[in-house]
């Protein structure tokens, strides 16, 4: 259970569907009067829509079962933003398969409790599932002092630092020693922020067109070709991610 807007709500995190697993969210419906919502990998669709193969559709059963059983929890779909299909068989041409397999359900109390709510595929590096985004538009104001200025050992590693550092400390000049030393370091860091926020934005639009690249090839017909592309700019995006750890600690784009 999690609290939010003042109140509790059950939030479940569904890894593969279960009949165990559909009974209890049965039982909690019928005995708790909590808000619900369940995030996950459900193993079936809801609309023949949501399944795209050469070879063979999934059977009307199944997906009348799961129909069945989702009105019997009193849960609903509520939508998503993004590529339709949350999961691929990653085979090539003909044999391949996608579905969306990974949603948000909910009951009708949680939908009244969060007017505003987004679900949104992500590209994911190496699963053949994307992952599941949920913004259901509650914000916390963070108060606090201006952040101060930290200077980064990762930033030694990087060798346009190092002129920075050397061309800031030599832009001012004064006749006083102390006060020298106190301007060239104060020159230091309005040079490092500077130089960093170039370098980040170089830095994330180069990993932004990695992912959008990433994307295309999952999305597109699948071959041996763009297989091995698609290995080749995961582990491309990985080693970027690694840099921003060391240099930067900055929040990556999704």
């Amino acid at each position: 259970m999690t609290q939010v807007h003042g109140g509790w709500w059950i939030f479940t995190v569904i890894t593969k569907l279960s009949t165990i697993l559909w009974e209890l969210l049965r039982f909690i419906n019928n005995n708790s009067s909590l808000p619900i919502t369940s995030l996950g990998y459900f193993t079936e669709v809801l609309d023949v829509t949501e399944h795209s193969s050469c070879r063979r559709q999934r059977p009307m059963w199944q997906i009348n079962m799961f129909k069945k059983i989702v009105i019997k929890c009193e849960l609903m779909d509520i939508g998503f933003v993004g590529y339709p299909f949350t999961w691929c068989n990653n085979f090539i041409s003909l044999f391949s398969s996608r579905a969306r397999l990974d949603r948000c359900l909910v009951s009708k109390s949680w939908k009244i409790l969060f007017l505003v709510v987004k679900v949104t595929h992500l590209s994911s590096n190496h699963s053949d599932h994307m992952g599941l985004l949920v913004d259901w538009g509650v914000q916390k104001k963070l108060q606090g002092k201006k952040k101060q200025f930290r200077f980064e050992d990762g930033w030694c590693l990087h060798k346009e630092s190092k002129d920075f550092v050397v061309k800031s400390w030599n832009l001012v000049k004064v006749n006083d020693p102390d006060r020298q030393v106190f301007e060239s370091v104060k020159q230091c860091c309005l040079g490092l922020l500077d130089w960093k926020r170039v370098v980040l934005a170089h830095f994330h639009k180069n990993l932004k067109d990695k992912q959008r690249r990433l994307k295309i090839l999952q999305q597109g017909t699948i071959t041996n070709g763009s297989k091995k592309k698609s290995v080749i700019i995961a582990k491309e995006i990985d080693r970027l991610r690694e840099v921003n750890d060391v240099y930067f600690h900055s929040v990556t784009v999704q």
